[in-house]
């Protein structure tokens, strides 16, 4: 959003217009791809995650389409962050890794990993 003029009074939702790339202050709205989020692709296969319950340690499964380092992260059923690992030189094609879960307690999880412009869920129950 931007304010539709420089003296323009910002508690009023009135003065407020949609902005865009190479917009400002009252211009008209244009279409645009994107306004200061990046676009986040999926990754071009899902992720695996086996076995599936797992009892004490799994391997996590996916495909990137270029190299890059990512981010592993476990959520709990709440949504809490309980436990998260940076994956150095991901290579273009598939990777696995594997991953100790044994101080985590029974229940569903779920697992997002990211890359420099890419993302993939996946769940597992541990047991």
């Amino acid at each position: 959003m931007e304010l539709s003029r420089y003296d323009g009074e910002l508690s009023d939702g009135n003065n407020w217009i949609n902005g865009c790339n190479g917009g400002s202050p009252g211009r008209k709205y244009q279409e645009c791809d994107s306004v200061g989020i990046f676009n986040i692709t999926p990754m071009e296969k899902s992720l695996a995650v086996f076995p599936n319950p797992v009892e004490d340690a799994f391997t996590v499964e996916f495909y990137s389409s270029e190299y890059m380092d990512a981010q592993l992260q476990i959520f709990n059923s709440t949504g809490g962050n309980v436990k998260q690992v940076f994956l150095r030189d991901m290579l273009p094609g598939p990777n696995s890794r594997n991953f100790s879960v044994s101080e985590l307690p029974s229940g569903l999880y779920f697992i997002l990993v990211t890359g420099k412009s890419c993302m993939a869920t996946g769940k597992f129950i541990k047991i």
